[in-house]
């Protein structure tokens, strides 16, 4: 194997270690909650944990989806600015959305609103991450080891807490506090300097926040109907809310782990001029549609012995719920394709907005009318109409540029 072929397997498996990493967290936390508090304490988090993803990704600014292809066309000096200046405009926008996740949480939960309130907290706090830095800037294992590491430390010092107290708002305050923790090592890892601050004005953050809006739209409408479901489940239909948010938090980890194919990918298509760069799209959409078939399948089979290993035996999960779950497996991963890869590749982040708002739209009534009326199997299909309304509108797009412009 040549060097070069030796770096690019060495960063794949750094791209995959980042949500594996991850994933450990909910295997540190999940069975500690579920065995010491029961289904009712699971439901807490849950609703917390849902509320603050859904927050954290306005926390985030869009930088997740504009950020690796800047960041991997960028000189060192460029790379650190952009940094540099993604840390400052979260800070500006970060307390009073703190705020907002947990109040929506500590309304929602039922058995111990203000632990779930601390944990939404916690979780939005998860906007702060730069994993997309190191993504765009070639470099998955700092990535790893400046955040997806940090978060299973301190998880692990939760879970310690949680056995020694029995109180769950101990554990939630333990994440909380280590939930500043990743950002700190990755303001270490990146090399960013003093200098690099230099010339941010209130002027300058302000316009960069602007500019970064359209991309934001479209990753908060996505959070709409990625994140909030457990919340509208927890609404609509709170005798459900226990087998959702387990089938829910399962098929969120699993698309946690797949998403280190589109995020290697992102650098790999964004680096090259545009001929070659619609040839590797191509490549990456097909590739994201095979492996989301077969990651469906799988889990389609295998969700229920995990779920029982997870959450303790609380919540069983049917299998017709884990097919439901598998088929917005497959048409997600074959999304983040067309759509953060594609069409942000070709300068159409509008599109990519816009998609994710007709998803929106017309999945976050599905999910809450279809759970009040058919509970946690109603609101999988719910999310199942959003996903695809998503992908056809993707893909709409993409064949009117092959037919306008023959780019495609």
């Amino acid at each position: 194997m040549s060097s070069a072929a030796k770096g690019r397997a060495i960063r794949l498996a750094g791209y995959i270690a980042i949500p594996v990493t991850s994933g450990l967290v909910s295997l540190a936390l999940f069975p500690t909650v579920s065995s010491l508090f029961g289904s009712l304490g699971w439901s807490s988090v849950a609703v917390g944990l849902s509320s603050g993803m859904a927050i954290s990704v306005v926390l985030e600014l869009g930088w997740g989806v504009t950020g690796p292809m800047r960041v991997a066309r960028a000189s060192a000096r460029a790379r650190r600015r952009i940094f540099a200046i993604s840390i400052v405009s979260k800070a500006v926008v970060g307390l009073p959305l703190v705020l907002i996740a947990g109040i929506l949480a500590f309304s929602v939960a039922k058995g111990y609103p203000l632990a779930s309130a601390v944990m939404a907290a916690a979780s939005t706090l998860g906007g702060l991450s730069s994993v997309w830095y190191f993504a765009g800037a070639g470099k998955p294992w700092i990535a790893v080891l400046t955040d997806p590491a940090g978060k299973f430390l301190y998880s692990v010092v939760a879970v310690a807490v949680g056995y020694g107290t029995h109180s769950l708002l101990a554990i939630a305050l333990v994440m909380l506090a280590g939930s500043l923790f990743s950002p700190l090592l990755a303001i270490v890892g990146s090399g960013v300097r003093k200098r690099d601050f230099a010339k941010l004005s209130a002027g300058r953050i302000l316009f960069v926040v602007r500019a970064q809006l359209v991309a934001l739209g479209g990753r908060a409408a996505t959070a709409g109907y990625i994140s909030l479901p457990t919340v509208l489940v927890g609404v609509a239909s709170p005798g459900s809310l226990a087998i959702f948010a387990s089938a829910e938090r399962l098929q969120r980890m699993t698309l946690q782990v797949l998403n280190a194919v589109p995020t290697s990918m992102q650098p790999w298509v964004g680096s090259v001029p545009l001929p070659e760069r619609v040839r590797r799209m191509k490549i990456a959409i097909w590739a994201s549609l095979s492996y989301g078939l077969v990651a469906g399948v799988s889990f389609a089979l295998l969700a229920p012995i995990a779920a029982d290993i997870l959450f303790s035996g609380e919540t069983p999960l049917p299998m017709h719920l884990t097919w439901l779950c598998a088929a917005v497996i497959a048409v997600t991963c074959t999304s983040r394709a067309t759509g953060g890869i594609a069409l942000v590749a070709l300068g159409e982040v509008r599109s990519l907005t816009r998609s994710a708002l007709l998803g929106a739209v017309v999945g976050l009534p599905a999910i809450l009318i279809l759970a009040h009326y058919l509970g946690a199997s109603g609101a999988v299909v719910g999310e199942v109409v959003a996903e695809v309304v998503v992908l056809a509108v993707q893909l709409r797009r993409l064949i009117g540029r092959r037919r306008q412009r023959r780019t495609l």
